[in-house]
């Protein structure tokens, strides 16, 4: 039972904060698929209008699920696609990939459309609004890299200016994941307070009355109390992963007492720090100096929120928000151009495969099945013998096959993301940058100054009274 409350459980803790934070990660309005942009409209409405209202506009070459067909040449006739169609396939594959055209919850329509056409697909969501239609499509806007940039960069140099550096380097772990889970300049401004004010309770990690000095100093609970309100005020989402992160933390913080005591053990003589916690001073030249940075890092952010606002005032994509669209970048749940590669084994090679021979729909380097055909030559009907052998030829031949399907196919599609594609849903949140973003990250900006005003104030009273 010790072991479990002194290790296990802080362990459990840190792994369900990692593992949460990359499930519930945020991809804020960035670009689901390159080189394309993602419509959605709401299904019930028919699917001639919404292409009706594209062509329209003069948009070609639009992905949709109707015009989708067996992608494979051969004609219709043939036993490849007439198996195929019959759903004699065991990967079910084409039932899979209309999965491609809905979002998660089934509530919309997905078309996919070049990027050449944006500035129409825009005039089209305002026709369908006109029309009292539910409509949107993935905005394109960039990913806050700088800002992020800015969160680590504040990190090292506090774990640099910290006493403890193994310890404050672990525990700023967690805050940074965060902004990159989800990349939203409050939480970002959240994250600096908080990594903050962990800073300062480092000060007087494992002195006598810690804790109680921090909870008097109003320092850390100030801080996370800000954090976490503003937080709040900005998503929930990012609120419950920031309670998470603050859990994380205290238990990395707990595991190293631990850690230390079972170290101390092993020996008969213990050293322990003569200065309790409540006389160790928590404002200094080091403190000063990252309060200074935090402060910088804060104003930063709040600078490329603003810039952003203005570069992008109002997204002219912005629809439904919290819906669940396939991304390039996704968890993988949704077939990629691999399934599309044993599917077309399997559709190749099922006609020729005896009904009692057992169909491996997971092909290996080298299987080749060989078979016999029969065509007119001169006026004869005369055998033709034919192999097929998975291979890097043969997958480069699925490839060449679905860039010259006479539609727009959605493999198509999968193909030009390259290497990189794991298809699967995101939540595409809209940051949009309004007066309240503003006043949220100005308020996170006062954050700072205010508590070091008044920890200076206290520790310039404790003085005199000296």
């Amino acid at each position: 039972m010790k072991l479990l409350k002194q290790y296990l459980i802080p362990c459990c803790i840190i792994l369900l904060t990692l593992f949460l934070l990359f499930i519930m990660r945020t991809i804020p309005t960035t670009k689901l698929w390159t080189g394309y942009t993602v419509l959605y409209v709401q299904k019930d409405v028919e699917y001639r209008d919404v292409i009706n209202t594209l062509s329209g506009k003069g948009i070609q070459d639009i992905i949709y699920l109707e015009n989708q067909n067996v992608p494979i040449a051969a004609s219709r006739e043939s036993p490849e696609v007439a198996l195929s169609l019959s759903g004699a396939e065991k990967s079910q594959y084409l039932k899979k990939r209309s999965l491609y055209f809905f979002d998660k919850a089934q509530n919309y329509k997905i078309y996919y459309i070049q990027d050449k056409y944006e500035k129409e697909v825009s005039e089209v969501i305002q026709t369908l609004r006109e029309q009292n239609i539910l409509c949107g499509a993935n905005a394109h806007s960039s990913y806050p890299f700088l800002s992020i940039l800015i969160c680590i960069v504040f990190a090292v140099l506090l774990t640099f200016n910290s006493q403890n550096k193994l310890l404050t380097g672990l525990s700023m772990v967690f805050p940074v994941l965060l902004t990159m889970s989800v990349p939203f300049y409050p939480v970002m401004s959240c994250s600096c307070l908080f990594m903050y004010g962990i800073f300062f309770s480092l000060k007087v990690w494992n002195r006598e009355g810690a804790f109680n000095c921090l909870i008097k100093s109003r320092v850390l609970p100030g801080f996370a109390a800000g954090a976490l309100l503003l937080v709040l005020l900005t998503s929930f989402k990012g609120f419950i992963l920031f309670i998470l992160v603050i859990a994380s933390v205290l238990s990395v913080s707990y595991l190293a007492i631990n850690i230390k005591n079972l170290m101390d053990s092993k020996y008969r003589v213990h050293f322990v720090n003569i200065r309790t916690a409540s006389v160790m001073p928590l404002v200094g030249k080091k403190s000063t100096f990252c309060m200074l940075l935090c402060l910088a890092s804060l104003i930063c952010i709040l600078l490329f929120a603003s810039f952003s606002s203005i570069i992008h005032p109002s997204s002219k994509y912005s629809g439904t928000k919290g819906i669940m669209l396939p991304s390039a970048s996704g968890s993988g749940s949704l077939p990629d151009t691999q399934d599309y590669v044993e599917w077309y084994w399997e559709t190749r090679t099922y006609p020729y495969i005896s009904v009692n021979q057992k169909r491996n729909i997971k092909p290996e380097n080298g299987n080749t099945i060989e078979f016999t055909e029969f065509v007119n030559k001169d006026g004869l009907i005369v055998p033709e013998h034919h192999s097929v052998t998975f291979g890097p030829d043969f997958k480069k031949e699925c490839e060449t096959s679905a860039q010259n399907l006479s539609y727009p196919a959605i493999e198509k599609m999968l193909y030009s993301q390259g290497k990189s594609l794991h298809g699967g849903y995101v939540a595409s949140s809209s940051q949009t940058i309004n007066f309240l973003t503003i006043i949220l990250l100005c308020i996170a900006v006062c954050i700072p100054v205010v508590f070091y005003y008044l920890t200076t104030k206290k520790t310039a009273k404790r003085q005199r009274l000296k």
